[in-house]
């Protein structure tokens, strides 16, 4: 049917909606807001596209052709490779809209202390399951990127994860619809095997670490590209 090869393709375009939205919102034109955010997108693009491939191609999780236009790359389809283009632009955009208009800030000790229970909380989990490869990848992206915030603890952190929930929950429905919780059309299925077996609702914890450790190498690329910009 029609409609169902377009139903990822749909969530797409709401998806767009929503970052043509940010653009309009943050008042500035969209050439210097490109100026700024193409290189950390593409960067990350890349990145996230090539362990896509790589976790497709070694049955981690799989995608369902039903629901698909049926344009694939390397087993990703071309619906997927647009959600990863709009969450990493909703991302910068909202990102760079929190630090102009709002742009608080928690005391260092407090996030650290926050860190330090995060890492205390997850390293057993992540210890029993390590030889299942998705724990394993989203644990060291995980870790990583929360010792890095805690030993750099960057300006913007407390910026960043307030970014961090504000796309996580949206984020988190979406992956809900395309596991098929809400509805009986599953887009995207994780391998339960390959896991530690502790979902989110529909969808395992590792999605969560996977998307807290790509966001913050965003917003680490747009500092790192734009020194000037977030030191304003």
């Amino acid at each position: 049917m029609i409609l169902e090869n377009t139903y990822f393709l749909l969530l797409n375009l709401c998806q767009l909606i929503v970052v043509f939205l940010l653009f309009k919102w943050n008042r500035e034109s969209f050439k210097v807001q490109l100026h700024y955010q193409a290189k950390p997108i593409l960067l990350t693009f890349f990145i996230v596209l090539f362990l896509d491939i790589i976790f497709t191609q070694n049955n981690l999780w799989e995608y369902n052709s039903q629901f698909s236009i049926g344009i694939f790359l390397l087993g990703v389809p071309i619906e997927k490779i647009v959600q990863i283009l709009a969450v990493l632009t909703s991302t910068l955009l909202t990102f760079m809209w929190i630090k102009k208009h709002i742009n608080f800030r928690f005391k260092t000790g407090l996030i650290r202390v926050l860190f330090v229970l995060l890492l205390a909380l997850y390293l057993p989990m992540s210890y029993i399951h390590w030889y299942d490869w998705h724990t394993l990848l989203a644990s060291i992206i995980f870790n990583v990127s929360l010792i890095y915030l805690f030993v750099f603890t960057p300006k913007w952190t407390s910026t960043f994860l307030f970014t961090f929930w504000t796309i996580g929950i949206p984020y988190t429905f979406l992956q809900l619809i395309v596991s098929g919780y809400f509805f009986d059309t599953v887009i995207f299925k994780y391998n339960s095997l390959e896991t530690q077996g502790f979902f989110v609702v529909g969808f395992p914890l590792e999605e969560l670490m996977y998307l807290f450790g790509v966001l913050l190498f965003g917003v680490f690329l747009l500092e790192k590209l734009n020194p000037d910009l977030l030191s304003k």
